[in-house]
């Protein structure tokens, strides 16, 4: 991590205990839902020769991810809409642990439609990502922030050949 002078070298090390955890399953004939969480307890023990603040949480590393994937088959032959929520707990963003990213919450949308084209099985996908246009940010290091796309939307086409 970077010490008090802003220099990048050992500060630290760290243990990470967890655990990640995953159900899924057909709620009915139509609708599958599956549903996922990671806790990670990151600490840092600090380094004898680091010099400045070095916090117990490493940087980057969040202390929870929650997400929540449904999948719905509508009665329109071929069309299924899906659904996901993604929350991440706060996350330490320098190396004293002075500054974190806030929780991100993100809901995304998206519905992909099967049939025939030229008598190949083809698939059309549209997907609503970040629906809510929410702001939120990575951290790659300590004091280095990359934001997270705003709302997108993409679509493709595939066809089995």
């Amino acid at each position: 991590g970077f010490d008090s002078a802003n220099i990048f070298r050992q500060v630290g090390s760290v243990r990470s205990r967890g655990a990640e955890f995953s159900l899924s399953g057909s709620v009915t004939p139509k609708l599958n839902l599956v549903a996922g969480a990671v806790f990670i307890d990151g600490k840092v023990t600090r380094d004898a020769t680091a010099q400045g603040t070095i916090g117990p949480r490493p940087v980057g590393l969040s202390p929870h991810q929650l997400s929540l994937n449904a999948n719905w088959k509508t009665p329109v032959r071929g069309l299924e809409l899906d659904a996901t929520v993604i929350n991440r707990a706060r996350t330490p963003a320098t190396t004293d642990n002075l500054v974190y990213v806030p929780v991100k919450w993100r809901i995304d949308l998206g519905g992909h439609y099967h049939f025939k084209l030229a008598h190949r099985d083809a698939t059309f996908r549209l997907q609503v990502f970040n629906l809510t246009n929410g702001i939120g940010y990575g951290v790659p290091g300590s004091g280095i922030y990359a934001q997270n796309p705003g709302r997108y939307v993409q679509g493709y086409l595939t066809v089995d050949f």
